[in-house]
Order: structure tokens, then sequence, then C-alpha cells
């Protein structure tokens, strides 16, 4: 199901001060891309051109510039597609304006008809179509695009950030966390649906009982769906003598039970209640990290920008 709700955008054919929103929204979503405007959208007669914007791609020879017509299409009310009689004369349209590309920003999808006639043009010019589902997806990928979301969609983004599951931008890339037996993200909800996941912890029971159960050790710690991946870990590790306890990665993404779980790991170790093999601590740090995308908020530009200076200072300066 969408999460946004283009509709939140007014009608751009009825003019009521505020028929201009689609076309500025595609303004600020191109600037979020990378693209430098060339000029503005205006009402009135345009020539067919509601954007024009430019390109700088870096290259081994240099910077390359690249002329992009923007047409913008609002046709979430009615909910039908954009088609051919909506784009009429691109290529004409491109030498008008002398552009080197055409991008389709649009509230809806292109019909089978336009998108034949666009990928004819393929050949000739560069085509670039962002339907709706392509608009959504850009905007919850980064915090920029999540500002650009809330500022355009303000109900869907109170909607959406109530019930969020998305992993937040901590780190330069998402940190996955792969089952032990199978290799899938568990911290993925796509991957997981039907029986969910757990992190497991390999016990020695033999040591335990050398101390007289006033210490627990852990020889190593694993990942896995439910069911059949954990079944299978569960019995390689039951054949070597030790036992398995676990802990299950959703309860884990409820930020109090993250955060009691990772006091009560630091206060046994404080207590020397229980021990860590080097491989299994590095794994509990491995859980920690990737699970803490589910539980923190995305960082502010001024935190990037603090972070990034923190990085470069050592240690002792920080």
């Amino acid at each position: 199901m969408p999460i946004i709700d283009f509709k939140e955008i007014p009608e751009a054919h009825i003019t009521n001060g505020k028929q201009d929103s689609f076309e500025l929204f595609c303004q600020e979503f191109v600037k979020y891309q990378g693209l430098d405007i060339i000029s503005v959208p205006d009402r009135g007669v345009d020539g067919g051109k509601d954007l024009i914007c430019l390109e700088k791609r870096k290259g081994g020879f240099g910077i390359t510039e690249i002329k992009w017509l923007v047409s913008c299409k609002h046709k979430a009310h009615s909910g039908s597609s954009v088609t051919p009689s909506d784009e009429e004369n691109i290529c004409d349209r491109i030498i008008q304006h002398k552009a080197d590309g055409f991008i389709g920003f649009y509230s809806t999808v292109v019909s089978s008809g336009l998108n034949t006639r666009l990928n004819s043009y393929k050949d000739k010019i560069e085509v670039k179509i962002f339907n709706s589902e392509d608009i959504e997806e850009q905007l919850l990928s980064t915090p920029k695009g999540k500002a650009l979301f809330q500022r355009f969609f303000k109900n869907s983004y109170e909607k959406w950030n109530k019930n969020s599951v998305m992993p937040a931008l901590l780190y330069n890339k998402y940190e996955p966390l792969l089952c032990s037996h199978c290799g899938k993200d568990i911290l993925n909800p796509a991957n997981i649906k039907e029986y969910g996941s757990l992190i497991g912890f390999v016990r020695d029971y033999k040591f335990s009982k050398e101390v007289n159960y006033h210490k627990e050790k852990f020889i190593d710690v694993y990942y896995a769906c439910k069911g059949r991946c954990d079944d299978i870990l569960d019995a390689k590790y039951s054949a070597q003598g030790y036992i398995t306890d676990w802990k299950d990665v959703d309860d884990l993404k409820i930020p109090v039970e993250y955060m009691r779980w990772i006091m009560a790991c630091m206060n046994n170790m404080r207590e020397g209640s229980i021990e860590f093999e080097d491989d299994a601590f590095e794994k509990i740090k491995k859980a920690i990290m990737s699970i803490g995308q589910y539980v923190m908020r995305d960082l502010t530009d001024e935190e990037v920008q603090r972070e990034d200076l923190l990085n470069i200072l050592p240690e002792w300066l920080r």
C-alpha cells in the first residue's frame, strides 16, 4: 500500500492560489536529486516547458553537463495514468529548449502507450521517469528526502512517522543482519514476515557446571530466521554439547527492550556473571549496531557534519 497520498497536493487545474504546488514540489525534488534549476515554473503559456534543469556529471576526463526538460503531470486526484495526449511533441520541445534529455515527473503512472513512445526516444535523447512509487522511494531514502516528504505531505508523513519501521540512516550505508544459515537479512520484514527472527546465544553448559553455575560462558552467537534456519543451527550446536538461548529480534526493535537488553549485558559483564568468547562478543556488537538502525532516529545535517569531524580526530581528542 502506498505511503504517500499525492492528493494532499492541490489539483493543478483549479485556480485557487495553490495550483502550482505540484510544480513547486517537483522543483524541490530535482534540487534534492542534485540538479541545478535553470528556469523555475511559472504560470501561463510556457511552450510545453515546466522546468529546465542542469545536471553536472563528473567523469575521468572532466564534467559533462546534461540539460533536462522536466514535465510535471499531477493526475493523482483522478487516478488516471499519463497518456501520449498528455505529453505531445516531446522531441520538438526538447529541440526548442535545446535540452539533452526528458524527465517525466508524475503523481500517478505512465500508460503503456506513453511508455512505448518514451522507449522509442531513448536512442535520441536521455529519458527518465519518476512515477508515484519512484518519488516515494526517493523521499524515504535519506533525511533530506524525508524533510521534503514532511513539507509537502504533512498528513501522510505524520501517519508514516507514527507507524514507521524504516531503518535510520546512522552509517554510510545500511547494515543488514544476515541469517547465519540462509543469508537473508533478518531485519527486513519482507524476509521473515511469516515467523520472525532471533539472535541465538550458544552457552557452554559444562563450563557453568564446573564453576557451580556462578558464571555463564557464551562460545558463539548466531542470527536466524525462526523455524527451519533456527532448528538447523540449534541442532548443530546441540550436537556439540552446547545449549542455546535466544532473543526475539522484533522485541529488540522496541526501544525500551533494546535498552533493557544492552543494560542487562553490561551489568552482567561488570558483575562477572557472563563471559563471551571473542567471536561471540564481536557478533553481539554487530547485532547492537544493526538493530540500532531500527531503534534510533536519523542524524540531522548538523550531526552528520559533527560526526565527520569527530571521525578524523584521534580518540583522545574526542
